[in-house]
């Protein structure tokens, strides 16, 4: 149950669940005849929708977050950690199979020229958030070994519903390959 509440309240809280919550409340001041309440919630998400379309404010969220953690110059490491992020389930290109998305196919080519450069084990984690589809990580297993990565260097964490999940399953796993720095 707490699973399906934080899924929940995670969508309701960032675009653009944020936003239609935003409306929904200008609707009930509208119906409570609270029109100055309702205007400026409205007029308060349309700007903020606005803002957060624009490239300058995009950045200033996201790129401090994604410079927190650079790319590893000198590679030193037992084990690559690949989380999932997107799926396109039943993809035509896969054969119906479940596929990657943008940004979790971005994340495995990055794994794929570290492989290149250490031949390290690398795990892939993601299983399927509601249970009503194939895990995320043999999508990304196939993406990888398409791409060249001999599919024994692959290992597939697919029980995991979220980041939470990710790294409880995949510690499991690093413990058993006795991998004590992960890239």
């Amino acid at each position: 149950m707490s699973f399906l509440l934080s899924k929940t309240v995670g969508i309701m809280v960032v675009p653009p669940g944020a936003f239609i919550v935003l409306i929904l409340l200008s609707i009930l001041a509208l119906i409570k005849d609270k029109r100055k309440v309702a205007l400026g919630t409205l007029s308060f998400t349309l700007l903020t929708f606005y803002a957060v379309s624009t490239e300058p404010v995009r950045d200033l969220i996201l790129l401090p977050l994604e410079n927190r953690y650079p790319y590893p110059k000198d590679p030193n490491c037992d084990a690559i950690v690949v989380l999932g992020g997107d799926l396109v389930n039943r993809s035509p290109a896969e054969n119906f199979h479940a596929a990657v998305g943008p940004s979790t196919s971005k994340r495995l080519y990055e794994a794929y020229k570290l492989w290149k450069k250490i031949r390290r084990p690398i795990i892939v984690s993601g299983g399927s958030v509601y249970g009503n589809s194939e895990p995320e990580s043999s999508a990304m297993k196939r993406f990888l070994v398409e791409i060249g990565v001999p599919p024994k260097y692959v290992i597939e964490e697919g029980k995991s519903r979220n980041t939470v999940e990710n790294a409880k399953y995949s510690k499991e796993i690093l413990k058993n390959l006795k991998a004590n720095k992960v890239c």
